[in-house]
């Protein structure tokens, strides 16, 4: 069956993801200028509200950039001879590579403070959602790289 033939309960309603392309280019848009504030995190992270104001503002790129990416691609299956979602994927994708430059501080930075702090983190109700992240640090910073190595 064509999927223009098909009734309105075998498609996808991609109006919960976003309303209409105008929408999902303001959230393309509002991801790169949120990226741009996680700069301002650099050197400040030893300071535990600052690390959990990243850890908050990390989800929110996340979350946005999972809605994004997922609308892309639901889109893009829907008709595979539009290049349009894919022109939107490259986007995306390029996006997703600056924001990998950015944060390419964030381990090295936290593998060098003391095992002290991350255990304060631990006991802090703040952290609690952030265990995870906190304890990876913990486990893997003798194999995590210097900045410059990071970002290589």
């Amino acid at each position: 069956m064509d999927r223009k033939n098909a009734t309105q309960e075998y498609k996808w309603n991609l109006i919960d993801i976003f309303k209409n392309e105008d929408e999902f280019n303001e959230n393309l848009k509002k991801i790169q200028e949120k990226s741009q504030f996680i700069l301002n995190f650099k050197g400040k992270l030893k300071k535990p509200g600052e690390l959990y104001n990243y850890y908050r503002l990390s989800d929110e790129i996340e979350m946005l950039e999972n809605k994004l990416a997922n609308y892309i691609m639901l889109n893009h299956d829907i008709d595979l001879n539009n290049n349009k979602f894919l022109e939107y994927e490259q986007q995306l994708n390029l996006i997703n590579t600056n924001i990998a430059k950015m944060i390419a501080y964030i381990e090295p930075e936290l593998a060098s403070l003391s095992s002290e702090y991350f255990n304060n983190l631990l006991s802090d109700e703040r952290f609690k959602d952030y265990e995870y992240k906190i304890k990876a640090v913990l486990n893997n910073r003798k194999h995590i790289l210097n900045e410059e190595q990071e970002s290589a």
